[in-house]
């Protein structure tokens, strides 16, 4: 089985992305203009989870910016309020925080529990498959204790709790030896090229959707309106707009105050 480095450099991997490339840009309809920022929105998400799991700091300040226009074009407030800020603030840590900066750099924005490459997971992530779920307890946390000094010391000490939870499993033999990602599990593989398998029958039996000068749901055949249609195939270039028009305004001049619950756009 090759590896995914020798694949993407066989001669026959380079002729079908330019077959690609050349079919996207030939007039083709709307479909294929929204299919296309699908596949781009998806490969940005592929790379930002391609980041976390190799440690790649600036790859991650990369996709978090390109992320940004997407979220102001379909109104996640929360995301574009926080996560704009967030990114500013990581982009000047060579000035303001230099050895957070190099802690960053060394991959240290994730944590890598395990001697395999390509498996960090987020901070978040690792608290939950780790202490959250070691100190778990029936019925949850919430209302454990009335007692609100009995609660903290709950909190405090679950870590210690977590710790020897941890311990004991190894002892007993509980701990998985294999610390492969499930992905790479040959179940897994066969299973996701079964997936595939189908999904490309599937779309063999389809008559080519790109002909049409309309879009239109492909699993119902439903054609959407022009206003619909409109506002799918200029959402990027309207979130773009949207989110230099927020960077100036609440984050460079400061015009506005950068959390107000005013509308974004």
């Amino acid at each position: 089985m090759y590896a995914v480095t020798e694949l993407v450099s066989q001669p026959v991997f380079a002729d079908v992305c330019q077959e690609y490339d050349e079919f996207c840009s030939s007039p083709h309809g709307p479909m294929l203009s929204f299919w296309t920022s699908y596949l781009e929105l998806v490969g940005l998400l592929r790379r930002f989870l391609r980041a976390t799991r190799q440690g790649n700091w600036q790859l991650h300040l990369q996709c978090v910016r390109e992320l940004l226009p997407w979220l102001f074009a379909y109104d996640r407030t929360n995301y574009c309020r926080y996560l704009s800020a967030y990114w500013c603030e990581m982009t000047l840590l060579p000035v303001t925080h230099p050895d957070a900066q190099a802690q960053m750099d060394r991959g240290e924005f994730a944590v890598q529990r395990s001697g395999h490459f390509f498996s960090r997971v987020p901070v978040d992530q690792c608290l939950e498959q780790t202490i959250n779920r070691d100190t778990r307890v029936s019925g949850g946390i919430i209302g454990i204790s009335m007692n609100a000094s009995a609660v903290q010391r709950w909190i405090l000490t679950s870590h210690i709790r977590a710790e020897f939870t941890r311990c004991c499993k190894e002892a007993a033999g509980m701990t998985p030896h294999d610390e492969a990602h499930k992905a790479l599990h040959s179940a897994a593989i066969s299973a996701s090229i079964k997936s595939l398998q189908e999904v490309h029958l599937l779309l063999e039996s389809f008559s080519n959707p790109f002909s049409d000068s309309y879009l239109f749901n492909i699993a119902s055949g439903v054609r959407a309106s022009q206003e619909v249609q409109h506002d799918l195939l200029s959402a990027l270039d309207k979130g773009r707009v949207a989110c230099e028009q927020f960077f100036r305004m609440r984050l460079y001049c400061q015009k506005m105050k950068t959390f107000t619950r005013s509308y974004l756009n």
